[in-house]
C-alpha cells in the first residue's frame, strides 16, 4: 500500500489478535460434532420469538441475552437441574434463531452445564442459609448472571471485550478529575461500568456479572470453601455491588464514554470490513482516514435502518398496549360507570400516541459531515497516540448549592411540573376527557416521550460533537423533562406489569416450547423408522 507508513498504537495488537481468534474459530471447530435441531419445528420457535420480541421492547443488541435469561429461570423453576437443562436450554436458542443452527460444537454442553451447576449449587447453598435480602431479588441477580455467562460461553465476545479494554486505556490517558476526591481504585471501576453501559450497552444484569467477574476471578472454578464464602457474605456483596453501580459519577461518565465509543465502534467496523489486512490498512494515515470515511457512511446508513425496525416496534408496542388498555379500562370506565363515553377522547387517546411517535422518529436526523471529521481525527489519535492529548476531557466537581439556591432550584423544578402537565390537562379538559381517559393519556404520553428520547440516542450514539444549544432547545428541556422522568419511571416498572408478556412467559410459553420439543422428538422418531424401513 503506498503513503506514509506509522506504526500503530501497542494498545491495538490485542484487537486485532481478538479478530484473529474469530477468524479462526470456524476451522477451529470443524472437525467437532455440532447441535442441530430440525428446520421445520425451527420455524415455529422463530415465528413466535420474533412475534414476543415485538411486544418485549428491549435493546434489540441484548436480544439473544435477554432470551437465555428468560429461558434459564423458567427451566430451573421447572424442577431441571444442569444435566437435563443444558442442551435443552442450547436448543431452544437455536429453534429461536439466537443461534445458528449446525454451529455450535457440542462439547459447549459440557462447559455450559458446569456454568449453570455452580449457580444453581451457590443458590440451594444462599437458601439454606437464609440471606437478609429477599430471596426472589437474590436468585433473580443469580440467575441473570448466569444467563449472561451462559451467553458469552456460546458465543465469543472476545473482540468487544478487547476494544473495551483499549477504550479503558485510552480514557484514562484523557480523562480528568477536577474537585471530585476519587481513589485510583474507584475511578477505574466507574470506567470500567460507564465503558460497557456505553459500547455494549450492559443493562443490570451484565453489570452484575462484570462486577462479580471483576471482583472474584477465582469463580471460574470455585471450590466448595468457596461457595461456603460466598453464601456467608452474599448479602454484603449485594449492596457493595448496588453502591457501585449507583455511584453519583456513574451517569456523568456514561455520557462522556459516548462520545470515546463511537471512535471504537468506527475502529471496529474498519477492522472488520478487511481483518486480514487490517494491520496494513492501521499502518497507512491516508488509507485509515479513507476507510474510517467509509465506515462512518455504513454506520449512518445502518443505523437508519435499525432506527426504522427499532421505531416499527416502538408503534406497535405503543398501540398494542393502548387497544388493550381501551378495551379493557377506558372504554368501560367510560361507558358503564362515569356515563359519559365520548367517541373523541378514545380516538384521540388511540391514535396519537403511536403518530407522536412517527414524528418524533421523522424529525431524527443521522450525523452531519462535520461529525465524520472528528471522528477520523479522534481515532487516529487513538490508533497512533494511544489516545493521549493535550487537550484532556475534563470532569468536574459539582458544586455544593447553598440551601436557599436549593429550594429555589426545587422550587422551579417543580413548578415546570406543573406547567407542563397543567397545559396539557387544560388542553384535554377542553376535548371532553374524563379523568381515567386524562391519567391514560398522560401516562401514554409520558411513556412514548421517553420511548422517543431512547430512539435519538440510537441516532446520537455515532456523535461526537458537542450538543449546541440555544432557547429552542433549553425550551424543550424545561417543558419535556417532567414527562421524561415520568416515562423513565414507567419503563422501570413496565416490564413487571406488561401483560402482554405476562400472557407469552406464564401462561403461553411453556406448554408451547413443551410441544415443540415433544413435535421435535416425533418427527426424529419418523425419521428413525423411516431410515430403518430402507
Amino acid at each position: 500500500m503506498a503513503g506514509e507508513v506509522k506504526q500503530y498504537h501497542p494498545i491495538i495488537q490485542p484487537i486485532l489478535d481478538a479478530f484473529a481468534t474469530k477468524a479462526d474459530e470456524p476451522a477451529h471447530f470443524a472437525d467437532q460434532p455440532k447441535i442441530q435441531v430440525d428446520q421445520v419445528v425451527s420455524h415455529l420457535a422463530f415465528v413466535y420469538e420474533k412475534l414476543r420480541n415485538v411486544i418485549d421492547f428491549k435493546e434489540e443488541t441484548l436480544i439473544r441475552k435477554n432470551a437465555v435469561e428468560r429461558i434459564f429461570p423458567r427451566r430451573v423453576g421447572l424442577g431441571g437441574t444442569a444435566k437435563n437443562i443444558t442442551l435443552p436450554l442450547i436448543k431452544e436458542l437455536i429453534r429461536g434463531g439466537y443461534l445458528d443452527n449446525n454451529t455450535v460444537p457440542e462439547f459447549k454442553i459440557a462447559e455450559v452445564n458446569e456454568i449453570i451447576d455452580k449457580y444453581i449449587k451457590l443458590a440451594n447453598l444462599i437458601y439454606q442459609k437464609k440471606s437478609a435480602i429477599q430471596q426472589k431479588d437474590v436468585f433473580q441477580w443469580l440467575f441473570g448472571m448466569a444467563a449472561v455467562e451462559i451467553d458469552r460461553k456460546l458465543v465469543y465476545q472476545g473482540i468487544d471485550e478487547a476494544l473495551m479494554l483499549a477504550m479503558e486505556t485510552v480514557v484514562k490517558e484523557s480523562v480528568v478529575f477536577d474537585r471530585i476526591k476519587l481513589s485510583d481504585e474507584d475511578r477505574d471501576l466507574q470506567f470500567f461500568l460507564a465503558i460497557r453501559r456505553v459500547f455494549v450497552r450492559s443493562d443490570e444484569s451484565m453489570i452484575n456479572f462484570d462486577l462479580w467477574s471483576r471482583s472474584f476471578p477465582e469463580w471460574k472454578n470455585p471450590t466448595d470453601q468457596l461457595f461456603d464464602e460466598f453464601a456467608a457474605h452474599i448479602d454484603e456483596i449485594y449492596r457493595r455491588f448496588e453502591a457501585e453501580k449507583n455511584h453519583p459519577l456513574g451517569e456523568r461518565l456514561r455520557i462522556l464514554m459516548r462520545r470515546y465509543s463511537v471512535l471504537f465502534r468506527m475502529l471496529k467496523d474498519v477492522i472488520s470490513e478487511e481483518p486480514a489486512v487490517a494491520a496494513d490498512i492501521l499502518k497507512n494515515p491516508e488509507i485509515l482516514e479513507e476507510k474510517i470515511r467509509e465506515a462512518c457512511d455504513e454506520r449512518y446508513t445502518s443505523t437508519r435502518k435499525r432506527l426504522r425496525r427499532t421505531a416499527v416496534r416502538a408503534i406497535l408496542y405503543v398501540f398494542l398496549t393502548k387497544m388493550l388498555v381501551a378495551i379493557l379500562l377506558e372504554v368501560p370506565i367510560d361507558f358503564f360507570l362515569l356515563r359519559n363515553f365520548h367517541m373523541m377522547p378514545l380516538v384521540v387517546n388511540t391514535l396519537f400516541h403511536p403518530f407522536l411517535m412517527f414524528l418524533i422518529v421523522l424529525a431524527i436526523r443521522t450525523p452531519s459531515d462535520e461529525n465524520t471529521d472528528r471522528v477520523v481525527s479522534g481515532l487516529k489519535v487513538v490508533v497512533y497516540d494511544g489516545g493521549k492529548t493535550n487537550a484532556p476531557n475534563r470532569v468536574k466537581g459539582v458544586l455544593t448549592q447553598g440551601s436557599i439556591s436549593s429550594f429555589v432550584f426545587r422550587l422551579f423544578y417543580g413548578l415546570t411540573f406543573i406547567l407542563s402537565f397543567g397545559l396539557i390537562i387544560f388542553a384535554l379538559v377542553k376535548l371532553q376527557f374524563s379523568i381515567p381517559s386524562m391519567i391514560l393519556f398522560l401516562l401514554f404520553l409520558s411513556i412514548v416521550t421517553f420511548f422517543g428520547i431512547k430512539l435519538r440516542q440510537t441516532a446520537t450514539e455515532l456523535v461526537v460533537l458537542k450538543r449546541r444549544e440555544n432557547i429552542v432547545t433549553l425550551l424543550l428541556d424545561v417543558f419535556s423533562i417532567p414527562l421524561l422522568r415520568v416515562g423513565h419511571w414507567i419503563a422501570q416498572k413496565a416490564p413487571k406489569v406488561n401483560v402482554f408478556i405476562f400472557v407469552f412467559d406464564v401462561i403461553f410459553e411453556a406448554p408451547f416450547k413443551a410441544f415443540i420439543e415433544i413435535l421435535e422428538d416425533w418427527i426424529s422418531f419418523l425419521r428413525e423408522k423411516k431410515e430403518n424401513i430402507y
